[in-house]
């Protein structure tokens, strides 16, 4: 960001990536409400690429959903809250003759916020070791277990939280290529989108 010269919309979303998870893992579901495209569900995947692919999906679809909400927000308020004084402020929107809302300023991104990859990394991990890997559970058993808030699965839970198990923060190749494959979903979907001020969205 640069001072006087931008809107600074560096806080335009919240984007959950853990909730894209939950909608990859139950066919574009959460609960029986069909909020992503279908692409199949724990009984259809059969490796940890498949879940990959289907994530893909999910992400750039819930993307063009952020995009068009932040989009609308800049729209509503260049048209119903203009802010001239904010704007007498900002380079060049006295020259172009635009309120920073409308895209007066030099610069003009809007910056939505992923979070929640660190969790995404490490349960990408735990479902490809225990269930593809050494198929000591099925990804329903798995999903049933997060359900239940891991009660009456306290085995499954300590092992999910063991050293067994690769999580990312700990200079573990392993956790971070999940984290590096979810960094990079996000990201790519985010940037280079356009916004109503004339500049991009950048992640």
């Amino acid at each position: 960001q640069k001072a006087g010269k931008t809107e600074g919309w560096h806080d335009a979303a919240f984007f959950n990536i853990a909730k894209v998870l939950e909608i990859t893992l139950n066919n574009g579901k959460v609960g029986d409400k069909q909020l992503g495209p279908q692409t199949g569900d724990m009984t259809s995947f059969h490796s940890v690429d498949d879940i990959f692919a289907a994530y893909k999906k999910q992400m750039e679809y819930c993307i063009s959903l952020l995009v068009n909400a932040d989009n609308a927000i800049d729209v509503a308020h260049a048209k119903r809250c203009p802010l001239p004084f904010l704007s007498s402020m900002i380079d060049d929107c006295i020259a172009r003759g635009k309120t920073v809302q409308e895209g007066g300023a030099v610069y003009n991104f809007t910056g939505p916020q992923g979070f929640g990859i660190a969790n995404v990394a490490d349960s990408l991990y735990t479902i490809k070791k225990l269930v593809f890997e050494e198929k000591r559970y099925t990804g329903d058993e798995l999903l049933q277990a997060v359900y239940d808030n891991w009660e009456g699965h306290d085995q499954l839970y300590a092992l999910v939280n063991s050293s067994k198990i690769h999580h990312y923060g700990n200079d573990d190749d392993y956790a971070d290529e999940l984290f590096k494959f979810m960094f990079e979903c996000y990201c790519k979907n985010v940037a280079g989108r356009t916004t109503p001020r004339g500049g991009q969205f950048n992640p």
